[in-house]
């Protein structure tokens, strides 16, 4: 490839990160929405009267810096805090893993819309 092509190339995507960055952030965001309402779901079939106010403790939260993070999961308050036992289980509980059931659909549609976001701004 020529010296100009890689200059232009290069300048390209220069151009594109803005729009790649807005674009991978808001796919993120929706995605941990999505994904917090469908361990919420999970949580309702499993937790039981005994952690009925557990579900609405899930939430998903995006925190922006050099990358983008989204936290998703039980707040670490009120019944939130009965999450790791609920999830992963305990000597006396057997593991509900209600985020865990419901990761790997989130996956595939972050993938799906991260590409679907992004890849039209690319070069």
């Amino acid at each position: 490839m020529p010296a100009e092509e890689i200059m232009g190339l290069a300048a390209d995507f220069g151009k594109a990160s803005a729009g790649v960055t807005r674009a991978a952030a808001a796919a993120f965001k929706a995605e941990g929405d999505t994904f917090a309402k469908e361990w919420q779901a999970n949580a309702r079939t499993t937790a039981g009267s005994h952690a009925k106010h557990y579900p609405k403790t899930i939430t998903s939260e995006m925190k922006l810096s050099t990358n983008i993070v989204i936290d998703t999961g039980p707040l670490a308050e009120g019944q939130g805090l009965l999450g790791r036992i609920l999830e992963f289980g305990s000597a006396t509980s057997g593991a509900h893993l209600d985020g865990a059931r419901a990761l790997p659909a989130a996956e595939k549609r972050l993938e799906r819309s991260a590409d679907a976001q992004i890849g039209p701004l690319l070069p």
